[in-house]
């Protein structure tokens, strides 16, 4: 009777062991995966702070580069008196004079624009953004914006430790389109204040004070007026009512200023 139940003890005392190991390598898997799983998330959590850090510091510097490129762009524009100085144009006191062989044109314009706002977004990207992070842009202006599209780009991050290793891909979209009008930047005016200030001269021509009748029924948005009379010509100095960003050569936030002539005869 005493060996039965000295049996049962061990049986008993063994079981209780059996369980013990069965229960502390349940528990120690159980905190393992645990461990791994969190392992996992904080490593995903910070990969993914890293790459929206990357995504505000790119969105940051493409919006601002589109911002400095436009006003650029319109600058050279209105420097160059929105036209094409190859065309027929002859000049007065250097001044374009605007005839109807040497005009603005919008489809010109929206070219030139182009032009050079590439030139200055692309100079911006070099000096600020990484080379992996660079891209080649297609431009086109739509609805007083213009679009820049670009390849997305794939990122692969890859994290963990001696026992695991984990992969983690973003895929970064470079492309941005920047609202021109909301910088009051609007290509349509030159072709605009080319038809107005050719209707204003025409009723005002045969005034006696032609230059004091332009002044007065030349009425543009977001310019102010300047005119001046030299022999059969009406001298023009337009400004921009709001100052913009850009170089020429040094860096300057001031008015537009647009130049040009037209015969008052």
């Amino acid at each position: 009777m005493i060996n039965m139940k000295g049996k049962r003890a061990g049986i008993f005392a063994a079981g209780l062991v059996l369980g013990m190991i069965i229960f502390i390598g349940l528990s120690w898997h159980s905190f393992s995966t645990t461990n791994r799983n969190l392992n996992m998330g904080i490593i995903k959590a910070l990969s993914s702070t890293q790459y929206k850090d990357m995504e505000n510091k790119v969105s940051f510097y493409l919006d601002e580069s589109a911002k400095l490129a436009s006003s650029q762009a319109f600058y050279e524009i209105a420097k160059n008196s929105a036209v094409n100085k190859e065309s027929m144009c002859n000049v007065i006191n250097d001044n374009i004079i605007w005839n109807s062989n040497c005009r603005p044109e919008q489809q010109f314009i929206e070219s030139m624009f182009i032009e050079k706002y590439n030139q200055s977004f692309y100079g911006f990207l070099e000096n600020y953004l990484e080379e992996d992070l660079k891209a080649e842009y297609i431009h086109i202006i739509k609805e007083g914006k213009i679009e820049s599209s670009a390849e997305q780009k794939t990122f692969v991050s890859q994290e963990g430790t001696s026992l695991s290793t984990y992969k983690l891909s973003y895929v970064l979209d470079p492309s941005i389109t920047h609202n021109l009008n909301e910088q009051d930047i609007y290509l349509g005016d030159f072709e605009f204040i080319y038809q107005e200030t050719d209707s204003v001269i025409l009723k005002c021509k045969d005034n006696d004070d032609v230059v004091s009748c332009v002044k007065k029924n030349l009425n543009l948005a977001r310019w102010t007026t300047k005119v001046k009379k030299e022999a059969s010509y009406l001298i023009f100095e337009l400004e921009t009512k709001k100052s913009f960003f850009f170089e020429d050569p040094e860096e300057k936030f001031e008015p537009v200023v647009l130049n040009f002539a037209m015969n008052a005869e």
